[in-house]
């Protein structure tokens, strides 16, 4: 029965991916097929019986087996970062040429994706797999899930079909392809429709710039962005001209998150982080992804300056040459809104300015100088929950005292 069950589940998720051949196969997918066709399965499956035990490609079928499991060989897209989300690992896996072939086999001739998902549930699977950034060679087994039983870098795969490419810029196409290389980065997956698409990289980014923690209800976590300075914009890729890099959107996978909080609810500093990945022309919401690898400096001057609190949430609301804006939500334990302040920060002398209490949300729409500039609001009063009328408030801070006086509204 674990046979039968093992062959129609392989060949439907490969099925199942064909019909984009850049979408992996995830482990959601193999278990949802596995609950909604239970009362499908054949009575017998002929491709099942004609394996070895230990042939690369085959499924391994033998007598006093407890499951069945497949063998395959290709290459890996790592970065050392091995976290788990969602009670599982993931590992990019490109299958070689003959591996590929008896997938294709398996699968009637459908043409299978171009890299894979490999899930793992327990770390010690890849703690022989290298933390540097590489290509690396491998032999795997896993299950019908592509759950990871064991895996293991080996010196001879069998035919690689694609080397990958190096862009020149920062800035990519529809021609590119899973193991490509930029800013530094490897290209690790693609999932596209033709006309939007998807890429996730490996490696890690260097940036600096101002950040802030707040707590996300649809999360459940503390979650954190980092938006990023001008002069570091060409460490990130980008797609046919258009950049999502100007916040870097991460979550807790490390004490690092820790330090962040410890030091300020808001500041500055200097990173590395990792996860990043594009989204161009697809309309969907974006989940925290990056994860942060290495705090190189942190601006002793912003300590401190900011609470965090599940009822202070405190966003950044603008960056000028010469200041930042900041708001701090107060909430209750439902997350209502019931006050919100703004402050000033000057990047010269970095001390916290209260400007003014409200109940709409404000956004930098103008500079005039490095002390007078307008807020802008679309009229959303967060308190009430409605919609009032949109309007703009003229903000003119003393040189001397620090204090706000507020022009408009």
């Amino acid at each position: 029965m674990i046979k039968k069950v093992f062959m129609l589940v392989l060949t439907a998720i490969l099925l199942t991916s064909c019909s984009d051949k850049n979408k992996a196969v995830t482990y959601e997918d193999s278990v949802t097929y596995l609950e909604s066709n239970e009362d499908k399965l054949p009575e017998k499956v002929e491709a099942a019986t004609e394996v070895t035990t230990t042939e690369v490609g085959k499924v391994v079928d033998v007598e006093t087996a407890t499951d069945q499991y497949l063998i395959v060989t290709g290459e890996i897209i790592a970065d050392g970062d091995y976290s788990f989300n969602y009670e599982h690992g993931l590992i990019y896996f490109v299958p070689d040429k003959e591996s590929k072939e008896i997938i294709d086999q398996v699968n009637n001739g459908k043409e299978p994706p171009e890299n894979y998902y490999l899930l793992y549930d327990d770390i010690s699977k890849v703690n022989n797999i290298p933390e540097s950034l590489g290509i690396y060679k491998v032999k795997v087994e896993m299950d019908h899930n592509f759950l990871i039983r064991k895996i293991e870098q080996t010196d001879k795969i069998g035919t690689i079909l694609y080397e990958g490419k190096t862009y020149e810029t920062n800035d990519l196409d529809y021609n590119v392809k899973v193991k490509d290389r930029v800013c530094g980065l490897i290209v690790q997956s693609i999932i596209s429709d033709g006309t939007g698409i998807e890429i996730y990289f490996a490696g890690e980014i260097e940036s600096e710039g101002y950040y802030s923690i707040q707590y996300n209800e649809m999360e459940g976590i503390n979650t954190g962005k980092i938006d990023v300075d001008e002069e570091y914009y060409d460490n990130f890729p980008t797609f046919k001209g258009e950049r999502n890099i100007f916040s870097i959107y991460f979550r807790k996978t490390n004490e690092l998150f820790d330090e962040l909080e410890n030091h300020s609810a808001f500041g500055r500093g200097k990173f590395k982080t990792s996860g990043f990945y594009i989204v161009y022309n697809i309309a969907r919401g974006v989940s925290p992804s990056e994860s942060l690898k290495e705090i190189i400096s942190l601006d002793e001057e912003y300590k401190k300056m900011f609470e965090l609190s599940r009822s202070k949430l405190v966003y950044i609301k603008g960056i000028s040459n010469d200041f930042v804006i900041v708001n701090s939500l107060d909430c209750e334990d439902d997350g209502h809104v019931h006050n919100i302040d703004y402050y000033y920060i000057n990047k010269k002398n970095p001390t916290k300015n209260f400007m003014l209490s409200s109940e709409y949300y404000y956004e930098l729409s103008d500079t005039i100088n490095e002390f007078e500039f307008i807020l802008s609001s679309n009229g959303y009063n967060a308190v009430t929950g409605q919609m009032d009328e949109a309007h703009n408030i003229r903000c003119i801070i003393e040189k001397d005292t620090g204090i706000c006086q507020v022009i408009g509204r």
